[in-house]
């Protein structure tokens, strides 16, 4: 009796255990997806996501710190109205990330194309093994104008290279738009087409 009660007492802590466990993970996934939806929220990711962007969840992204070469730089899809052709090529981008944070998730990022610089010091990331998904918002301001961009880095680490790295742009916030520029929920993604976009030391 003595020996099955001892059996039925161990069963109920390891219960208690996973239970704490999985409550503790679930909670963590949570709290990333709360910080990603007030960076990009919810609708705008699945825009891009439509698009063709991939989105790896996971609260345990590779460290992607380091400055890449984005070259060629091809529109991949778009959903602007008389927008260029796909495949149309744009010039090399080339972005860093740093700061990144294991325990936050969270990340920084700029990006120089053609003298034209994009950044952001309250980016997040999420992702788990190699692939990983950084989410950020920049400002575009022309004359008057302004709109607010959600912007969304994919792909994989794989040694001093990301594979089939891809970027999207997607408007929103156009409160600011004069009327001129992007409107709520119009996107475009970009990709390397060699899908080996490699470190720059």
């Amino acid at each position: 009796m003595k020996q099955s009660n001892y059996f039925v007492k161990t069963a109920l802590c390891l219960a208690v255990l996973i239970f704490a466990g999985c409550e503790k993970e679930t909670s963590e996934g949570e709290e990333l997806d709360i910080k990603i939806n007030s960076v990009i929220p919810q609708e705008f990711v699945k825009i891009v996501q439509d698009l063709g962007i991939e989105i790896h969840r996971g609260t345990t992204p590779p460290l992607v710190e380091g400055t890449f070469n984005m070259n060629p730089n091809l529109l991949l899809s778009t959903n602007i109205p008389g927008d260029v052709p796909v495949n149309t090529g744009f010039v090399a981008y080339r972005i860093t990330f740093f700061d990144q944070s294991s325990e936050s998730n969270g990340i920084k990022f700029n990006a120089v194309a053609s003298g034209e610089s994009e950044a952001s010091n309250g980016a997040v990331i999420s992702g788990s093994g190699n692939n990983f998904t950084v989410y950020g918002r920049s400002t575009v301001t022309v004359g008057a104008n302004s709109v607010v961009l959600g912007v969304v880095y994919s792909g994989t680490v794989e040694g001093n290279s990301i594979k089939n790295l891809k970027r999207s742009i997607v408007c929103i916030d156009d409160s600011n738009n004069g009327g001129v520029l992007l409107s709520n929920g119009m996107a475009r993604v970009f990709h390397d087409p060699d899908k080996d976009s490699p470190k720059i030391p």
